[in-house]
């Protein structure tokens, strides 16, 4: 009994099927290998915490790409340490002034924005903690960059000092001086303090009790007199003082 299957025809359609899933992906853009996101690398001299694997790359508040690698950097040379932020930016997430989309997947566009000044900076996000990576422009002839390039194969990114590092040494420091003030000497000059004030509170009130009681004695010792000068005032009272003429 013969086969219904032709062999010819089978390959035919194996093969079509595979052109077309092929076409379908590269169409889709689903097929990594022919968009793999382009990968940079940035020096912070400074502490990252707040910042992980998946924290948000920015640029003016817009999600241009995301941290896909943290790690402390050592340059033996220079015996200096930082930390390398590698990070992917997202294809086309920029446009120029014509409207037309910049493709990020091109080194050549990246190490231009770069060259106009293209810098990295640290980030907070709002009072969580949590940190990211803004990117900005700046005058790159005024912004100093950090001098570690480290051997990666990505390109650089330079970095330049954050508002969250200085921040954050403000806050340090104001720990440190904190820490080193004398709370329990403050607190005992605050307790001698509320002593002698209750102090001087009781002895105000003890002068003026004293100084009703002696005016109630000389009252009732005019009284006394009074009575002793006039006894029928008991009965009668006291009389009335003539009328002026």
């Amino acid at each position: 009994m013969k086969s219904k299957w032709n062999p010819v025809s089978v390959g035919s359609f194996v093969i079509g099927a595979i052109i077309l899933i092929t076409l379908g992906l590269i169409y889709f853009k689903s097929l990594s290998l022919f968009h793999k996101p382009l990968r940079f690398v940035s020096y912070f001299d400074q502490s990252v915490q707040g910042l992980s694997v998946g924290s948000d790359i920015k640029m003016r508040g817009v999600l241009v790409g995301s941290i896909v690698s943290l790690h402390v950097y050592y340059d033996w040379n220079k015996n200096k340490s930082a930390i390398a932020v590698i990070g992917e930016l997202n294809n086309n997430a920029l446009i120029d002034d014509s409207g037309q989309k910049i493709d990020m997947n091109n080194s050549l566009n990246l190490e231009h924005l770069i060259r106009n000044g293209l810098r990295a900076e640290i980030d907070l996000l709002g009072i969580t903690g949590m940190q990211y990576v803004q990117l900005a422009f700046f005058d790159p002839k005024k912004q100093s960059t950090n001098d570690l390039s480290g051997n990666s194969p990505y390109i650089v990114i330079p970095t330049v000092d954050s508002g969250v590092s200085k921040f954050t040494d403000n806050l340090f420091t104001i720990t440190e001086n904190f820490s080193k003030v004398d709370m329990a000497g403050i607190s005992n000059d605050l307790k001698a303090l509320l002593a002698s004030l209750n102090k001087k509170t009781e002895e105000l009130d003890l002068r003026k009790i004293t100084i009703q009681v002696s005016s109630a004695a000389e009252a009732i010792k005019q009284l006394a007199q009074f009575i002793e000068q006039n006894p029928s005032s008991l009965i009668f009272g006291r009389k009335p003082a003539p009328k002026k003429r």
